[in-house]
């Protein structure tokens, strides 16, 4: 609606990698990683990181190394990353903004 005051906060994943020599790198999960994941694995990211599927844990890998690539910096290839890995965790947190004004088109 015109004029309408958004007071609702943004949350965003957020994708914990825990590393083996002890290091945690905490990577933003962004539009393009999901855009990137549904292009990739030609599936939803919901139905792609689903338990009962035979590749979650694979997608679910892939889609920590996207996000930590996306940081910058220098990156190994998957299969060398994923050596380095110990564990990840997937969370949420909430953006704090101002309110601002929501404007129709």
């Amino acid at each position: 609606m015109a004029g309408e005051e958004r007071q609702n906060p943004f949350v965003r994943k957020i994708i914990l990698v825990a590393k083996t020599d002890g290091t945690i790198v905490r990577a933003p999960m962004r539009p393009i990683s999901e855009m990137a994941f549904e292009r990739q694995f030609h599936t939803s990211l919901q139905r792609g990181l689903d338990a009962s599927t035979d590749e979650a844990a694979s997608h679910m890998y892939w889609l920590a190394y996207d996000c930590e690539r996306r940081l910058g910096g220098t990156i190994p290839a998957f299969d060398q990353w994923a050596e380095t890995v110990d564990a990840i965790d997937l969370q949420t947190e909430t953006i704090d903004r101002k309110s601002t004004r929501l404007n129709s088109s």
